[in-house]
């Protein structure tokens, strides 16, 4: 697994912002459509499931909300792949949280995105969150490691 990471330099993270900033404004949409789809098909006394998704008989409009559904759901999997087939790591879709794995000081490090936010200005630790970041105050120190 260890040939597959690809590491960002803080320029290289910072590159990829404005795509990012383009697919997770689709992804907010994506996600209030399904809020609403789900809504419709719960109300409709069939809140979707694996299970209730892959039916194909009821009424014509339980049908069309259904397959409306199934629609959105495909679309946001194709954004959200998209991002994570740059390098970039999804962390949360609420806060429209990713990260960009680089190296601070000799050691593996998340280099720290939100949705909104202009550039990556923050790091934290691998294990640690959103809670730990830190501001990059020597972006210069973050060096890209080959693949």
């Amino acid at each position: 697994m260890g040939d597959d990471k690809r590491y960002f330099t803080v320029a290289e993270a910072n590159a990829l912002i404005p795509a990012l900033e383009v697919r997770f404004g689709k992804v907010m949409q994506l996600r209030a459509a399904l809020r609403t789809a789900y809504d419709a098909l719960d109300n409709a006394g069939e809140p979707p499931t694996a299970e209730t998704l892959e039916r194909r008989e009821g009424s014509e409009e339980l049908r069309k909300l259904r397959g409306r559904f199934r629609a959105l759901l495909e679309a946001l999997t194709e954004e959200l792949a998209a991002v994570e087939g740059l390098g970039v790591s999804v962390k949360d879709l609420d806060m429209g949280l990713c990260d960009f794995l680089g190296e601070r000081e000799g050691r593996e490090v998340w280099l720290c995105w939100q949705y909104g936010e202009k550039s990556v200005s923050f790091w934290h630790e691998l294990g640690e969150g959103f809670g730990g970041r830190h501001p990059l105050t020597t972006p210069t120190s973050l060096t890209r490691l080959l693949h």
